[in-house]
């Protein structure tokens, strides 16, 4: 029963696990949750500003690299750190700019490559008109709202290029909750500076939470 179950059903979706998996394995054996260390990151915002915040918040995006990299902790980390209305401004386009970036890259994979991995994973035509009547109807809210949860963020960027949602449409949504995302993360580290560590042991233990 095994063998004939193996010779009928195809492998490929073996590694949307392996793949994440094996980097997490990697990352622990080179003790990477050390280089991630959030008094580290803190030195890096302080150092470099603008451009570190921009790379957390693009890394945020990518998975598997996301499930690695503190980018929420290290927005509201930014948040804390913000001195002046100058910085707080170039803080919030460069959080924006890195969520932004990360979602056009998934949304043209998705628009040029999404059939032709969805044909390599034997997913049926009618299952993607599935797909793309439901984006046709909750895509825009789907889009502005799917910023704010990192795990489905570049999977509805990729859906949406897959069923060709409208750039015009995509672009204004994504762009939207992209910024809105990034003041609230800020803004969350700004308001709550004084009790930064509390705030942030209680986001990593959200994210415990939901991972598990």
């Amino acid at each position: 029963l095994l063998r004939h179950w193996a010779r009928s059903h195809y492998f490929g979706w073996v590694a949307l696990y392996v793949l994440p998996l094996a980097i997490f394995l990697l990352a622990r054996e080179f003790r990477m949750e050390e280089f991630w260390d959030i008094g580290r990151v803190r030195l890096w915002v302080v150092q470099y500003g603008a451009i570190v915040v921009f790379l957390l918040a693009l890394i945020e995006v990518l998975p598997p690299l996301s499930f690695l990299a503190p980018g929420v902790l290290g927005l509201v980390v930014a948040g804390a750190l913000i001195a002046s209305f100058r910085t707080a401004i170039l803080f919030a386009f460069a959080a924006g700019g890195g969520i932004v970036l990360g979602n056009m890259l998934f949304f043209l994979l998705g628009k040029y490559y999404g059939r032709r991995c969805a044909a390599c994973l034997r997913i049926p035509e009618h299952k993607l008109c599935i797909a793309d009547a439901f984006m046709t109807r909750f895509g825009t809210t789907s889009v502005f709202c799917g910023q704010f949860v990192g795990a489905i963020r570049p999977l509805i960027a990729f859906i949406a290029g897959t069923v060709h949602m409208p750039r015009s449409t995509f672009y204004p949504w994504m762009i939207g909750g992209a910024a809105v995302f990034s003041v609230v993360l800020l803004g969350v580290g700004f308001l709550m500076r004084t009790q930064l560590e509390w705030v942030l042991s209680i986001i990593g233990g959200v994210g415990m939470f939901l991972l598990l």
